[in-house]
């Protein structure tokens, strides 16, 4: 990357936009305990003109909800008399869920939540 970020052609342009995007899916939206970027998503940096028309915030929500479905189906597992090796971690966006948990759950005292209209 650091290569990329010296030069100023149009094509080192998006490849470092690219590669930028990558490391974005792997490391925030789409994390997963090995930093590797979804396959499916790789394919999907290809074409940088159609990227904004997806519907992000969706996926990163599905991927996060089938993450907690996983990891508490090994957490199950564990304890009950077929335990496996698998540990219940969770992958995907977890500041997706500290911002939910944020909006959805007062924390601190007792009615000095903030309306969600305010935030």
């Amino acid at each position: 990357m650091k290569a990329l970020v010296a030069k100023d052609d149009e094509k080192s342009v998006k490849d470092f936009t690219r590669l930028f995007i990558l490391h974005l899916f792997a490391t925030f939206l789409f994390c997963m305990s090995n930093y590797a970027c979804p396959f499916g998503l790789v394919d999907v940096v290809d074409d940088l003109d159609s990227i904004g028309e997806y519907a992000w915030a969706q996926a990163v929500h599905l991927d996060v909800v089938k993450a907690i479905k996983r990891s508490s189906q090994n957490i199950v597992k564990a304890g009950g008399s077929d335990a496996t090796d698998e540990k219940g971690y969770l992958s995907g966006c977890a500041k997706a869920l500290t911002v939910w948990l944020y909006e959805h759950v007062e924390i601190g005292q007792p009615g000095v939540g903030w309306p969600r209209i305010y935030k």
